[in-house]
């Protein structure tokens, strides 16, 4: 059955393939340690049909969500504020080349995953072979950069002592691996470079130069880890090959807090989009970032102003760094907002962060709005 479920992805992706006249972009360089991987084989029950979701929660924790706003939508590429640019057919066939199909995660705590709670309408990710992440010690907090070793791992939920705690990474990897964008013999690596309460403002006495600024820690440690996962060995292959696929980001709640300008926000955001680009000989690596929670900046005193001129800003950026897209975040909850979010003294119910449900969603919704970029792209 595993054979045949895979055969059939394949044939999406020739069908795919055909559609489009040429396949997907790439960026070079490669390898893997598989060091870390687990046995599991199950696959995550949530499936992919034209951006619609289907199906069940296999969450053990109880509750599901009464807001109607984060049930499935049927997708609809105008739904996304997508700015698209030709993508130019490269000579490699990745469809006979093994290697990772590498996506970067940066950001903050909402890209870093903070979401608590039932999984409600969606379905809880179920860990797999073929999507691992490459990941430092940064939840232990040492901003000791000489300290840090990114290791390759079995992506998978993070385990609190109040429950599972998720990224939008994951939703995200799956539906890539579902729509048959993975070739059969490459796997997705997660490059997590997200750190909560991070920025490009300077507001650590401690650590004055843990920005996302050319010369910051956190851009320069991004830099690094996609630098070594593209260096990484592949098993045991000889001659294999890895790809940049897409850049995720979301970020810019710090930022707002610090009543960053929208000029200055811009021009810092451009700076790195472009820095990434040009670092890794990737044009046109599609660019995907988000809003912000709307319990949050809606509803606290003195923000939605500050995060009115953060959101121009990015939305400036990927209007002029073509393929980029932006997602709305209309009806995604916090952890406030969902009444299953665990009653803990060990954790503060926020809302600036979304819940677990939504963060899923969120996954899904940067998927959708990366494909639109791909379809778009073939279109004169």
């Amino acid at each position: 059955m595993r054979f045949l479920t895979r055969t059939l992805k394949c044939a999406v992706c020739v069908v795919m393939v055909a559609m489009f006249s040429v396949m997907l972009f790439g960026c070079d360089a490669g390898g893997e340690n598989n060091s870390g991987n687990g046995t599991s084989s199950g696959t995550y029950p949530h499936t992919s049909s034209g951006g619609t979701s289907s199906g069940t929660s296999n969450d053990t924790s109880s509750g599901s969500s009464e807001d109607t706003g984060n049930k499935p939508e049927v997708f609809n590429p105008s739904d996304f504020l997508t700015y698209t640019c030709p993508i130019e057919e490269g000579d490699t066939d990745w469809y006979e080349t093994e290697g990772y199909d590498i996506i970067i995660q940066a950001g903050q705590s909402n890209a870093e995953g903070n979401g608590y709670g039932s999984v409600g309408n969606t379905n809880a990710y179920v860990p797999r072979d073929d999507i691992l992440y490459y990941v430092d010690d940064t939840h232990n907090r040492v901003y000791n950069l000489s300290t840090q070793r990114f290791r390759v791992m079995r992506a998978e939920e993070r385990s609190t002592a109040v429950g599972k705690c998720n990224d939008f990474s994951l939703a995200f990897a799956y539906e890539y691996l579902n729509s048959g964008l993975l070739p059969l013999n490459r796997k997705i690596l997660i490059v997590r470079t997200a750190i909560g309460g991070t920025g490009f403002s300077e507001n650590h006495v401690n650590f004055p130069n843990w920005n996302w600024k050319p010369d910051g820690d956190l851009y320069v440690r991004m830099i690094n880890a996609v630098e070594a996962a593209l260096d990484l060995p592949y098993g045991d292959s000889a001659d294999y090959e890895h790809r940049l696929v897409a850049f995720l980001w979301h970020q810019g709640e710090n930022d707002a807090i610090a009543r960053m300008s929208e000029n200055t926000y811009y021009g810092h955001l451009k700076t790195l989009l472009n820095g990434v680009r040009t670092r890794f000989n990737c044009p046109k690596l599609p660019f995907v970032c988000g809003d912000f929670v709307h319990d949050w900046k809606n509803e606290t005193i003195g923000t939605a102003n500050a995060c009115a001129k953060i959101i121009a800003a990015t939305k400036r950026v990927c209007s002029e760094s073509a393929p980029a897209a932006f997602v709305p975040t209309e009806g995604l909850k916090s952890n406030k907002q969902d009444p299953t979010h665990p009653n803990s003294p060990d954790i503060e119910i926020d809302n600036i962060h979304f819940c677990r449900e939504a963060v899923n969603l969120l996954g899904k919704k940067y998927f959708d709005a990366y494909m639109a970029l791909i379809q778009a792209g073939y279109v004169d």
